[in-house]
This record gives structure tokens, sequence and C-alpha cells, in this order.
């Protein structure tokens, strides 16, 4: 996806330019987030139909910086990313997320 962007963007200077580009992603999260992703959906398959999806997003509460994400099941079978082009409803995640504002709203007010 970055580099996506990156290429639409600058074109051929990309390569040719000298930019360096930095990144948050954390290579850790990333590898922990591919297995949780992965072991979550074997288990789903398991217990419901074969060929479910999953996504994942995470990132550092402080700074909003995204450390690991996991748009699909595999890459190399289809390249669509789940985490950032899918049209569904987030779900509960997003409670977390509001919890997290007003806390530091509020403790910014104090």
């Amino acid at each position: 996806m970055l580099r996506q962007a990156l290429e639409t963007h600058y074109n051929n200077g990309l390569y040719t330019a000298g930019y360096r580009i930095y990144a948050t992603i954390d290579f850790t999260m990333q590898k922990a987030a591919e297995e949780a992703v992965h072991n979550g959906i074997i288990s789903l398959e398991k217990r419901a139909k074969r060929g479910v999806q999953a996504a994942l997003i995470a990132m550092e509460i402080s700074t909003g910086r995204v450390k690991a994400m996991v748009g699909g099941s595999d890459f190399w079978i289809n390249q669509f990313n789940r985490a950032t082009h899918a049209l569904r409803q987030p779900g509960s995640g997003v409670q977390t997320l509001r919890v997290l504002d007003c806390d530091r709203t509020w403790h910014e007010r104090r």
C-alpha cells in the first residue's frame, strides 16, 4: 500500500531521486499480527465455513502510528487489502478508540 501511494505521487523519481522512506511498522508486531490472523482464520474455518477472511490494524495509542497491518489471509492469492479498502462496519473496535479519545480529551482539559 505504501509503495503504491509513493509510486503514484513520485513516479520514477521514487527510485532515482535518493529519497529515504521511513515507516512505523514494527517487524515483531507485524509477524505477530500475521500469525494471529492466520490462526484466527484456521479456527473460524474449523467452526464455520471455509474461505473466511480477516484484517487487523495495530496502532500506537499515543501517536496513532500504524505498528502492524494485515489486510487478509494471503496477499499472494488476493491483493485486496481488507484493512484499508473493505466497506464494512468496524464493529466494536471503534468503541475502544472512542474511549481512548475521551480519556485523552479529559486529561488535556485538566
